[in-house]
C-alpha cells in the first residue's frame, strides 16, 4: 500500500531531505533555495552568478565564490558594477570588456589609458582630448603627429613660438585665439597680422599705432567781417569725435567747432580727432586766412559766357570781372556773376 503525501512550501520539501540539485532540477530558484542553503551550496549545482545575483549576493561575494570575471562579464555584469566593486580596468580589459564598455563607468584617464595604451586613436574616437593625452605624457609631437589642430592644443599652454615650431602657420595660430602681441612680440608686423585676420582692435590692443585714413583738412580763405560758420569735419574711417583750436585767437575764436572771425591775417587751425577701440588720437592743421574785402581775388570766367540780359556784347574767356561790375555782387569767398546764364567761375 502506497501514502502520497502532496507537499507545496519549499521547507517541507527541504525537512523531508530532498537533495538540493533535485530541488533545483524541480524549478525552484537560488532566491527561494538561499534561506535552506549556503551561497556555495548553490553554486556547486549549478547556479549562475546572475541567479545568485538575484538572489541578493553581492559582486565581492560572488568573487569570493570563485566566479570569474570573465563569468560575471558573460552573466550581464556592467563595468560600472565592477568599477563600484574596486575591479581595475586592466583586469576588465583581460575580461574582455571592451573600451567603450570601460569608459562608460567611472575610470580615470589614467586608468583607462594604462589598460589600453596602444589604441590612441580609439582613445581619441571616444573622447580624449589633446589636454588629456598632453595629461598623460604625450609631447607636442606626439600631439601633432595623432592629428590634433592647433586649436585643439591650444588650451594646454603651448606658446605661439612651440606651435609654430611644429609646423602650424600663423593662420593655424589665428584660428586657435593666440593674440595679435604674442605674435607682434615674434617679430611679426602690422599688415601680416592685419591679413590673416585680426581686428583693428586687437592690433591696436597689442599696441600697434593705428591712425585712421582721413581726408585733407582745409578752410577755404574767409573774409574779415564774414559771419560766424561751422567748420565741415573731414571724412575720416574712424568714428571719433572731432574737436578744434585756434592758435591765434586774434584773428579766429573756436567753440563747438564753430569759428569766428577776429581779425585780418593767417592763423593755424589744429583739428583733432578723438582715439576709439580701433584708432589712436589724430591730428591734423591748416592755415585760415582771413582777407580784407579789397584784396578778394579777381574772377574770371571760364568758358564763354553771353549775357544778353545785361550786355550786348558776348564776355570773353579771361575777361576781368571788374570790366562787368555792374553785374556782380560780393560773397564771403568771391565775386559771383547775377545771370541765369551758367557760368564756371575759377579765382585768379
Amino acid at each position: 500500500m502506497y501514502v502520497y503525501v502532496y507537499m507545496t512550501d519549499i521547507s517541507e520539501f527541504v525537512e523531508a531531505g530532498f537533495p538540493l540539485f533535485q530541488l533545483r532540477d524541480a524549478g525552484f530558484t537560488a532566491s527561494e533555495l538561499i534561506v535552506f542553503f549556503t551561497a556555495s551550496e548553490l553554486k556547486n549545482v549549478g547556479f549562475s552568478a546572475s541567479e545568485l545575483k538575484q538572489a541578493g549576493l553581492g559582486l565581492n561575494e560572488l568573487i569570493a565564490l570563485g566566479y570569474s570575471i570573465s563569468e560575471l562579464r558573460d552573466n550581464n555584469f556592467t563595468a560600472s558594477e565592477m568599477y563600484d566593486a574596486n575591479i581595475s580596468a586592466n583586469v576588465l580589459k583581460v575580461a574582455g570588456y571592451s573600451l567603450d564598455e570601460i569608459i562608460t563607468a567611472n575610470y580615470s584617464y589614467t586608468e583607462v589609458f594604462s589598460a589600453f595604451p596602444d589604441n590612441i586613436s580609439e582613445l581619441i574616437r571616444i573622447g580624449y582630448t589633446a589636454t588629456i593625452l598632453h595629461n598623460l605624457g604625450f609631447s607636442l609631437t606626439e600631439l601633432v603627429n595623432n592629428g590634433f589642430s592647433a586649436t585643439d592644443i591650444a588650451p594646454i599652454g603651448y606658446s605661439a613660438q612651440e606651435l609654430l615650431n611644429a609646423n602650424f602657420s600663423l593662420i593655424d595660430l589665428y584660428r586657435a585665439n593666440y593674440s595679435a602681441s604674442e605674435l607682434k612680440s615674434l617679430g611679426y608686423g602690422f599688415n601680416t597680422l592685419l591679413e590673416i585676420g585680426y581686428t583693428l582692435f586687437e592690433l591696436k590692443s597689442a599696441g600697434f599705432i593705428i591712425y585712421p585714413s582721413v581726408q585733407t583738412f582745409s578752410i577755404p580763405v574767409q573774409t574779415y567781417g564774414s559771419d560766424n560758420f561751422t567748420i565741415t569735419n573731414p571724412e575720416s574711417t574712424s568714428n571719433g569725435s572731432w574737436t578744434y583750436i585756434s592758435y591765434n585767437s586774434n584773428i579766429a575764436t573756436i567753440s563747438n567747432g564753430v569759428i569766428t572771425i577776429k581779425g585780418k591775417g593767417n592763423c593755424i587751425i589744429q583739428a583733432i580727432q578723438s582715439e576709439t577701440d580701433s584708432y589712436n588720437e589724430y591730428t591734423a592743421s591748416c592755415i585760415l586766412n582771413v582777407v580784407d574785402v579789397s584784396s578778394a581775388a579777381p574772377i574770371r570766367c571760364a568758358t564763354n559766357v553771353s549775357f544778353e540780359h545785361f550786355l550786348n556784347t558776348a564776355i570773353t574767356y579771361g575777361a576781368i570781372a571788374s570790366n562787368i561790375q555792374s553785374h556782380i555782387i560780393e560773397s564771403n569767398y568771391a565775386k559771383t556773376i547775377t545771370s541765369t546764364t551758367k557760368c564756371a567761375i575759377t579765382s585768379v
